[in-house]
């Protein structure tokens, strides 16, 4: 298809984020509104940003993402070369809201998938995974890249 998207509602259900790409065109898009003010207009992110960063973090969201390779090429074109991407995951989720790998998948083979994520764009180098859980609590499981 020429067109594609996707969209869902932030976790506190404020916004309304809408993904837009054309084709196989990396520069995908990005919108949000806010959906709280029924009179809050649609807004265009990171439109004109292309390797405009430095460093970019997904924090404890990513088992909700349904097109994630899209993201992380998005992600890749706003990154400068040498621009970094973290991961950060545990092990808890929204059940009606994670994606069934979570659901299903054993931690480590979670952490594999989300590095396959950053393989599949071919703009990163080979991801590193991280724990850096605590000695008690939740674990806390990083994955981070950097552009090429």
């Amino acid at each position: 298809p020429r067109w594609g998207f996707g969209g869902g509602l932030t976790e506190d259900g404020k916004f309304l984020v809408i993904h837009v790409s054309e084709g196989t065109d990396p520069k995908n898009r990005f919108f949000y509104r806010d959906v709280s003010n029924k009179d809050s207009e649609v807004v265009e992110l990171l439109s004109d940003a292309d390797a405009s960063y430095d460093f970019a973090f997904i924090a404890v969201s990513i088992q909700y993402l349904v097109q994630p390779v899209e993201v992380f090429r998005d992600l890749a074109r706003v990154l400068r070369g040498g621009g970094s991407v973290v991961v950060a995951t545990s092990h808890r989720c929204f059940p009606t809201k994670a994606i069934r790998a979570f659901h299903e998948m054993p931690p480590a083979d979670r952490l594999q998938l989300i590095a396959q994520y950053f393989r599949l764009t071919d703009e990163f180098d080979d991801p590193e995974i991280l724990d850096r859980s605590p000695a008690s609590g939740d674990p806390l499981w990083l994955v981070a890249a950097r552009r090429k």
